[in-house]
């Protein structure tokens, strides 16, 4: 597998290293059955020398490949069918990574096809089954896994590697055998990696940090430069911070964020170890940690499909918690998500913090908006479809039967609707009882023949012209009858502002269809060139001789959002006592006043 990656990466002199040492190695395991052993290893040389246009060499070990195949009788003069080749294929992608689990477990099955009592293909099989296990903790995988793992012991007492696994797959109130077989795995393995997985079962199964941070310690004695142990002792010093004493926790940061820059310093590629680094150095610069994530997701198509989840999953926590933009947030987890593969860890946490927020978007969605004159909008999220009731309908998309009193029968009066829903008391009294019933009136037939005409007459502006781009998306009609009818109830006094009111509730439903228009205009509802533009939807705050100095940014965190409605002056302009003018033109500000 070294060779594979050297070779991979154009190092074609250390991928030979490797493949000379992989033989001599085989020669000193499997003495009987060393050319069974060797073919890949042939075929690696042969297909390394290829690369390397020695085609001399590329000829010898394909006849060496030839010979073996002859002798075997195998039909294909540089293939043959041998449970060896399997074996050895399942063993590489077991060291790529416990995530090829299922492919591992393929091999071995079909190497134990063909020679059912060998004990390297037994015990090839059980790590697969338990690697497997890890990425998607499915019960029969994990029963099988820990019946294989015993039956290894049994045979090998001395395999640790199999020892600290079972320990991973016993349950947790089974604490005297998981302890027993721990604690015989850090009394006696020299090895590093059995020795971390030692240290994850003191920390999941025991609940004991402490000694999972001296056997984290002891393997890094073995081997201080594996990046991992330095990774996992920083996690665990993260695990003691967060219960530590306000006295503690500067000397548990030093000692996490050291463990981190270790494995760094031994891994420089270490995606987790970066991220890690970052949470902790953006404690005291948020700045840092921005750049870390940004520079991270620059790399994200060189990644495994793990790191892309994790990097998505940190950034979506950084934009969330750090920097409020919730929004954004929602997107990187969403993100993660779409990516196939990857860790069940990962895969996890995105689910669960993608929940989390889109529950807290939920709730921040239930909005009540009024502009302070004559537009109320209730707004809540779709998942309260059909459950709403009241002056605001049903919300089933079908407003022919809003009109629905507090008993439940329907009614064609807007005034018998609107006094069904005063409020009422717990008691059981009539809260509005000092505010008169309603009563269904028809002001455009008491205020006579001359303002219905006018009414008609003005509010025909919204079939005309400023509007008919949105005719197609929000048919006028029923604006243009509530138009007429405030205009008529309205009187000669108010007319001019009923108009401009009833033209933009028309245009504020434009713009949820996605359509703004500029229908104000001098003559229609007094808009005058380098004048405030009214009705333009913004989430920014208008700019004024006191504030366009300030950053946009700055000015967005302190703004009521979503948009809606308000007053804005054309681009380059800032507001100044209702008028736009320009910045120059500005009185001088002095200590925070004009």
């Amino acid at each position: 597998m070294k060779a594979y990656l050297h070779q991979f990466q154009g190092d074609y002199h250390e991928a030979l290293g490797s493949l000379q040492r992989a033989e001599e190695v085989l020669k000193q395991d499997h003495p009987t059955n060393f050319s069974r052993q060797v073919l890949v290893v042939y075929g690696n040389y042969a297909w390394i020398y290829y690369h390397l246009t020695n085609y001399e060499k590329v000829e010898l070990y394909l006849g060496r490949i030839n010979e073996i195949c002859q002798v075997l009788s195998s039909p294909e003069p540089y293939s043959v069918e041998i449970p060896e080749i399997q074996a050895q294929k399942g063993w590489s992608l077991l060291a790529v990574g416990f995530r090829n689990g299922p492919e591992a477990t393929e091999c071995f099955r079909m190497a134990l096809r063909k020679d059912e009592s060998n004990a390297e293909y037994k015990a090839g099989l059980a790590f697969s089954v338990f690697a497997s296990w890890t990425h998607c903790w499915n019960q029969g995988l994990q029963e099988e896994a820990q019946r294989r793992m015993e039956e290894i012991i049994f045979s090998h007492p001395q395999n640790y590697e199999a020892k600290v696994h079972l320990a991973s797959l016993l349950k947790r109130n089974d604490k005297e055998r998981i302890n027993s077989l721990v604690d015989d795995v850090v009394q006696n393995s020299l090895n590093p990696e059995v020795l971390r997985n030692a240290a994850k079962v003191y920390v999941y199964k025991l609940q004991s940090l402490s000694q999972a941070i001296s056997v984290l310690k002891q393997a890094i004695a073995l081997n201080p430069s594996y990046h991992l142990v330095h990774y996992d002792l920083g996690v665990l010093y993260k695990m003691q911070l967060e219960k530590a004493l306000p006295e503690e926790k500067e000397e548990l940061a030093a000692a996490a964020t050291e463990s981190f820059t270790r494995s760094l310093e031994t891994d420089p590629p270490s995606v987790f170890s970066r991220l890690e680094l970052a949470k902790m150095y953006g404690e005291k610069s948020l700045a840092y940690e921005e750049e870390v994530y940004e520079n991270l997701l620059e790399d994200l198509p060189n990644l495994s499909q793990r790191c892309q989840q994790a990097i998505y999953l940190h950034w979506g926590d950084f934009l969330l918690h750090k920097k409020g933009e919730k929004l954004e947030a929602l997107e990187m987890y969403r993100a993660g998500l779409r990516i196939s593969g990857g860790h069940g860890r990962e895969r996890g946490l995105l689910k669960a913090h993608l929940t989390s927020l889109e529950g807290m978007l939920e709730k921040d969605s239930r909005k009540v908006l009024w502009n302070g004159r004559s537009h109320l909008e209730v707004s809540v999220p779709g998942t309260y479809k059909g459950q709403t009731c009241g002056l605001c309908g049903n919300f089933n998309n079908y407003p022919q039967d809003d009109l629905r009193l507090r008993s439940g029968h329907l009614t064609l009066s807007e005034a018998t609707f609107g006094n069904s829903w005063k409020v009422v008391a717990a008691n059981g009294t009539d809260q509005g009882s000092s505010c008169a019933d309603g009563t269904d009136v028809d002001p455009c037939k008491e205020s006579g023949y001359r303002s219905r005409k006018e009414a008609n007459a003005r509010c025909k502006v919204l079939k005309g012209p400023p509007f008919e781009r949105c005719h197609t998306a929000v048919p006028p009609e029923p604006f243009f009858a509530s138009c007429v009818y405030d205009l008529c109830a309205c009187g000669a006094a108010g007319i001019d502002d009923c108009l401009c009111e009833a033209l933009e509730a028309y245009a504020a439903e434009c713009r949820h269809a996605g359509l703004v228009l500029q229908w104000r205009s001098p003559t229609l509802c007094g808009e005058a060139p380098g004048s405030i533009h009214r009705d333009m939807p913004s989430a920014v705050k208008q700019l004024t001789c006191f504030n366009h100095a300030v950053p946009l940014g700055v000015l967005e965190s302190h703004c009521f959002k979503p948009c809606v409605p308000g007053c804005q002056c054309p681009a380059g302009l800032v507001e100044h006592e209702a008028h736009c003018i320009l910045p120059d033109a500005c009185p001088r500000i002095i200590y925070g006043t004009l």
